[in-house]
């Protein structure tokens, strides 16, 4: 997978080998600043201008998760 950020408050997933489009995860109220693929490649972060930062199951394509708390737009998301 490659996931891309997008301003209309979307991430977009495309196939990393044939690079076309697979799917939109909508739910960010702003832009979407950053994205995270995490190392098992089964959640995705986005990071978003409307202060959260939200967690998406790769296998449903779905969110799963909402962190709230930041008092800015979150410019980075990163797993470890």
């Amino acid at each position: 997978w490659v996931v891309t950020a997008c301003a209309d408050g979307s991430a977009a997933m495309w196939d990393a080998n044939t690079g076309e489009w697979c799917k939109s995860l909508f739910g960010h109220d702003l832009s979407v600043f950053s994205v995270a693929l995490s190392p098992d490649l089964c959640s995705i972060a986005t990071g978003s201008s409307d202060h959260t930062v939200r967690l998406w199951s790769v296998q449903r394509q779905s969110w799963r998760l909402t962190l709230r708390g930041h008092r800015s737009g979150v410019l980075c998301v990163n797993f470890s």
